[in-house]
């Protein structure tokens, strides 16, 4: 799910934000090498259901921009905030747990 939101405060004052939320996952195991599926503890194995990588759940932002008379033209101060949910960067569930979240 996919947002964009807009609003005007004021004459002047102008609010922006969106967010999504992914439920980005797979839906049948992985291997990287289908003649070591079956090794115990193979690392290249990654089970159905494992979330995939550099995909977060929940992603956010919001924007303000202010609209001020520069002279005879109309200037703008804008000022943005933006949030992203923990990921992995490995779609291996062993190499998954080195790294960021």
């Amino acid at each position: 799910m996919e947002t964009d939101l807009e609003f005007a405060a004021t004459q002047s004052l102008t609010l922006f934000g969106g967010f999504t939320l992914l439920d980005a996952k797979l839906t049948q195991n992985f291997c990287g090498d289908p003649t070591m599926c079956t090794t115990p503890g193979y690392e290249q194995i990654a089970p159905a259901g494992t979330r995939l990588p550099v995909t977060p759940k929940f992603k956010g932002n919001l924007t303000a921009r202010y609209t001020l008379p520069v002279g005879s033209y109309k200037g703008d101060i804008q000022g943005s905030g933006v949030y992203v949910g923990s990921r992995t960067v490995d779609l291996r569930a062993t190499r998954a747990g080195s790294f960021w979240r």
